[in-house]
């Protein structure tokens, strides 16, 4: 979905939950309706993303992405509602990691990929303790492999985890880790810049209390991996940008040291009801909602990683945004081009409605596209206030 006024900031939810979602909070699950009720189900998520402020959205389902086919298979059937929003594959994932949790991880996918990549994705991902590639079957080992004074700490009943193969796999799914060099695998069977690893920083099971001093080798691995982070406190949104402030001055190097380079930081919903998308947490510094500046595109998504002050940030309204809006209207939207009919001119001219960027306009073409003529006509009019 390429806009033809390029680049504007726009609200992005990128960690929303489905239906497919073992925590979903809105309804039934995907896994326990069919026919015309899973057909309601998934009407309701597109009005629930339709209704949404944000104009894009990653779902972030927990070990799978049947939240995310369901939607697009129903999306390509005839008569179904049309899904005005941009929707793309995310998977939200446990990963081993040097601390006593489960390190949180995110991976958001490109929406151009086939079915068949994302299984290849999912099947390259493999399962500690039971050494087996990502499955509700092998989730459902995972909890069979514990111990029952485990899986009553859990609050599992042990003999209807081993009588019941989705009660199994749910309790797997709270437990279940991934092998690091998995992921990183997973990650390699796609097509090259067609995947975004966001790692929490201070939200739940965020690196933030990684063990540093004990582990600095496998720490500086994870954190140099991140492509993006997700962080709701504006001082480590600062640190992750590369920010020099007072209260980071001492120590903002080595950071940047172990991070690689300055890296964008967003922050997600994490609705489990499609009544909540788009409603993002707040604390001392406001909303922290996501906006990014770019095309609602995965392509545009990746460019943050690129320009993560640029085209990233978090909070009620970036500065630039405000400032547009305080001066809208001293700003030209668009420009109408129209042929003269009594124009003695040889040259066919053409009727074009051209939309502008209040942040940037460039024209760009081949010699002899254009290019000047279309500055000869604005130039006077721009001179003389005709706009």
């Amino acid at each position: 979905m390429n806009d033809p006024i390029g680049s504007i900031w726009r609200r992005w939810d990128l960690h929303i939950h489905t239906p497919a979602s073992f925590l979903w909070r809105s309804g039934p699950r995907l896994r326990d309706v069919e026919g015309a009720e899973r057909q309601q189900v998934l009407i309701n998520l597109v009005t629930g993303l339709n209704t949404a402020v944000p104009a894009a959205f990653a779902i972030m389902d927990y070990w799978t992405f049947d939240g995310y086919l369901a939607l697009r298979d129903y999306l390509a059937s005839p008569n179904s509602t049309k899904l005005d929003k941009v929707v793309f594959p995310g998977m939200e994932l446990r990963c081993e990691a040097p601390a006593d949790y489960r390190l949180n991880i995110h991976v958001i996918l490109s929406d151009q990929l086939s079915k068949q990549q994302l299984a290849d994705f999912k099947s390259t991902l493999r399962l500690r303790l039971v050494d087996r590639p990502l499955s509700d079957d092998a989730l459902a080992a995972v909890a069979r492999q514990l111990s029952p004074d485990k899986l009553v700490t859990l609050g599992a009943d042990p003999a209807k985890v081993q009588a019941d193969d989705r009660e199994a796999a749910e309790v797997g799914s709270k437990v279940a880790v991934v092998s690091r060099d998995s992921l990183y695998d997973a990650i390699d069977t796609l097509p090259k810049d067609s995947a975004l690893l966001v790692i929490p920083w201070e939200p739940y099971g965020g690196a933030a209390s990684l063990d540093w001093k004990a582990h600095p080798v496998v720490v500086t691995e994870i954190m140099t991996r991140a492509d993006a982070w997700e962080s709701r406190k504006s001082t480590c949104i600062d640190l992750f940008h590369g920010r020099s402030t007072d209260d980071n001055r001492r120590y903002i190097e080595n950071f940047l040291q172990s991070i690689g380079k300055p890296r964008p930081a967003i922050s997600g919903s994490d609705a489990h009801s499609s009544s909540h998308y788009g409603h993002f947490p707040s604390n001392s510094d406001g909303e922290r909602a996501t906006w990014i500046k770019a095309d609602l595109t995965f392509n545009g998504l990746r460019q943050i990683v690129n320009e993560p002050t640029a085209r990233a940030y978090v909070g009620s309204k970036p500065s630039e945004l405000v400032s547009i809006e305080g001066r809208s209207t001293r700003i030209i939207e668009h420009i109408s081009i129209k042929k003269n009919a009594d124009s003695n001119l040889e040259e066919e001219w053409f009727d074009a409605n051209l939309p502008l960027n209040p942040f940037l306009v460039a024209i760009i073409g081949n010699k002899g596209s254009g290019k000047s003529a279309l500055l000869d006509t604005l130039g006077p009019r721009f001179a003389h206030g005709r706009l």
